[in-house]
């Protein structure tokens, strides 16, 4: 009687440890799907920024700007050029 009790027991708790596993694995499943989409979409954004930054390339400590406008703004206003700015 105490081996059938310990064997149904066993299975019992089997069965148990088997399902908690496969709720993981669906979780787990869940968040890489999610975490691909993530990164697919991160793809899409960072290729997007290099596109509309290829005019743009740095030497050293100068940065050069080539076949596109380039718009320098003081503190804010939204004004291109201020008696502070000093070109050089």
């Amino acid at each position: 009687m105490k081996q059938a009790l310990l064997a149904m027991a066993t299975i019992t708790l089997l069965g148990s440890v088997g399902n908690v596993a496969a709720d993981d694995s669906a979780a787990v499943a869940a968040r890489f799907e999610r975490l691909e989409s993530r990164i697919a979409a991160l793809r899409t954004e960072v290729e997007t920024k290099q596109d509309t930054m290829d005019c743009l390339y740095q030497v050293g400590n100068d940065l050069y700007v080539d076949a596109c406008n380039l718009h320098v703004q003081d503190d804010g206003t939204g004004n291109s050029i201020s008696s502070d700015m000093v070109p050089n």
